[in-house]
């Protein structure tokens, strides 16, 4: 069994982040998420998540590509910090789709065990803008190892997404 410390500290510091960087004048945005880990699997249980998606590191005209960091966990006990980048492209005034992919550090706690500690997360979000800087969307992503590890289940989870930014 996986030594929680570091992780949950971890978990710590980037819920720190999510909460006292907009505080701060950082020009970024707060995302928070509810769901279904393990959806589409027959075992499906609940979620939720925040992340911190920072400032854009390059500007398109329609599209941006920003960092992003978050916390997720599960009603087993099971929970994941991770960070990568997202690539936001417009459909229009008002829809965005963005696609992501991060690192993860996984913990199963007593539920599903994905086959080691070091995870991948890729995903795709659907959201509309509803104006001041607010957005709510659904997000489909996968957890897994890539065969790095002898074992590689993986998840699927689906999340509605509320996000605010500055």
């Amino acid at each position: 069994m996986l030594n929680r410390r570091p992780l949950l500290a971890t978990a710590a510091a980037l819920l720190a982040a999510a909460v006292a960087l907009p505080a701060a004048g950082m020009d970024g945005e707060v995302a928070a998420s509810a769901g279904a880990f393990d959806a589409g699997g027959g075992d499906a249980i609940a979620e939720g998540g925040v992340a911190y998606r920072w400032r854009p590191l390059r500007r398109w005209r329609r599209a941006a590509l920003e960092p992003l960091a978050g916390l997720s966990a599960n009603r087993e006990g099971g929970i994941w910090a991770y960070g990568g980048l997202r690539y936001e492209r417009r459909l229009g005034r008002r829809v965005v789709l963005a696609p992501s992919f991060a690192i993860a550090l996984f913990e199963a706690g007593g539920g599903k065990d994905l086959g080691g500690v070091l995870e991948f997360r890729s995903g795709l979000e659907l959201a509309l803008e509803l104006g001041r800087g607010r957005r709510v969307g659904v997000e489909f992503y996968h957890l897994s190892n890539a065969g790095i590890f002898e074992r590689n289940p993986g998840s699927n989870s689906l999340v509605l997404t509320w996000s605010t930014h500055r």
